[in-house]
Order: structure tokens, then C-alpha cells, then sequence
């Protein structure tokens, strides 16, 4: 039987009990064990998350390779490799990405939506490749921890289908933005769930999303 993944390999190394790296992660000793026995997909996002407290790059706790090494620390040229600030020009331009502002519309709006405004410049990571229109965004609010939590940044791609279990970022036809977990499609409804502080799944009418972008990773910031 083939090695589903490298996680446990990773955190018996670094001397890790399912516990202790759960709580790392901001998740729970049972989401460690569903990741670890293949029970739950190891996305992108999951990678990234685990890959700071177990010190490699997040592509290391994809099934080895023959020859293969473990990478044996934590940086940003680890977690993001390709990934390139160069100093000016039009390569610095396409090697920086654009990290958008959420705001509120005003002082008593609880609706968030992007200000248009640019807030910051990041290495674009290499899984983003050239995609057009990619963004980063600061995660604020809690109605995603853990999985998101407020103040990581996460990396969007606005052309990628999302799967079940991916982030999602929707922006909605009345300009209000919202941030959830993909479930599925069911005809002219969007099911996306919220964990903070309960579990919530809800449906959202896909007349009423103008657009759909995945969180397709995502870091401390």
C-alpha cells in the first residue's frame, strides 16, 4: 500500500504528539489523525498550516519520492519556493502580489468589502504561478478559526474551481465579500460553511454571487 502522506513521519521527528502538533495548528488531535490515516484530503491549505510547527516545506509532506530529502527548516523560501522580490522594474511587478484591503462600508455595517485599495506587496509563491488576477488578503473576523484565523494571509487564486473543503472567498453582487469553507453546488445553490463559534453550513443563491475565488494557500503573514 502506497504512503498516503509524510505527517506522522514528520512529527515523530520533531518529537510530536498528535496533541501537541494539533494545538500548533490551531485544529484538533482528531483532524491530525484523519490527515494522518487519509481520512481527510491534505490540501494546500492543510500543507502550509502543518508545515511551520513540523519545520519543512509544505510539498515535503506529499508521499516521498525515491531520493527524496526532507527539507529541515522553516522560511519563507521553504514554504513559498520560487518565490522572488526582485528590486524594480517590470520583474519586480510580477514576482510581488497584491495583497487587497477588506473594510468595513461603514462604522455600523457589519458587511465587509474590498476598498480597492492595495495594503501591501507580497512574494507571489510559486503554486500561483502567472495566474492573472491572483491576490493575497488579510483573514480578519472569527468566523472561520481554525482554519482561518485573523491576521493570516491567505493566497487567492480568482479562476480555480474550488473542491469541498477549500477555502472560498465570495464576493457578492451587492459588493459585500465573504469568506467560508467550500461544501458543493446543488443547482442554483452554493452550499459554504463557517466554523466559529459553532459549525454553521448554509446555502448562498449563485444569483446573488457576481464572483467565486479559491484560497488556494495561505501563511501566518
Amino acid at each position: 500500500m502506497s504512503q498516503l502522506n509524510r505527517i506522522k513521519e514528520f512529527r515523530r521527528a520533531r518529537g510530536l504528539t498528535m496533541q501537541q502538533l494539533a494545538d500548533a495548528a490551531g485544529t484538533s488531535k482528531g483532524q491530525i489523525d484523519k490527515l494522518e490515516k487519509g481520512a481527510r484530503r491534505l490540501t494546500v491549505d492543510w500543507m502550509v498550516r502543518l508545515s511551520k510547527p513540523l519545520e519543512c516545506d509544505p510539498r515535503a509532506l506529499m508521499p516521498a519520492r525515491a531520493g527524496e530529502q526532507p527539507a529541515k527548516s522553516w522560511h519563507t523560501a521553504a514554504v513559498f519556493p520560487g518565490a522572488v522580490v526582485a528590486q524594480g522594474g517590470k520583474e519586480a511587478r510580477q514576482n510581488l502580489l497584491q495583497v487587497r484591503a477588506l473594510a468595513h462600508k461603514s462604522r455600523n455595517a457589519a458587511q465587509l468589502h474590498f476598498s480597492g485599495e492595495a495594503v501591501d506587496f507580497v512574494p507571489r509563491p510559486a503554486f500561483l504561478g502567472h495566474a492573472q488576477g491572483a491576490y493575497a488578503l488579510y483573514m480578519t473576523g472569527t468566523a472561520m478559526i481554525p482554519m482561518f484565523r485573523p491576521g493570516q494571509l491567505l493566497f487567492v487564486n480568482p479562476h480555480k474551481l474550488p473542491a469541498a473543503g477549500q477555502g472560498v472567498v465570495l464576493v457578492m453582487k451587492n459588493k459585500a465579500v465573504r469568506i467560508h469553507e467550500y461544501v458543493g453546488e446543488k443547482g442554483a445553490l452554493i452550499e459554504v460553511r463557517s466554523w466559529h463559534p459553532g459549525v454553521c453550513k448554509f446555502k448562498v443563491q449563485r444569483a446573488d454571487i457576481a464572483e467565486m475565488h479559491c484560497v488556494v494557500g495561505l501563511s501566518e503573514g
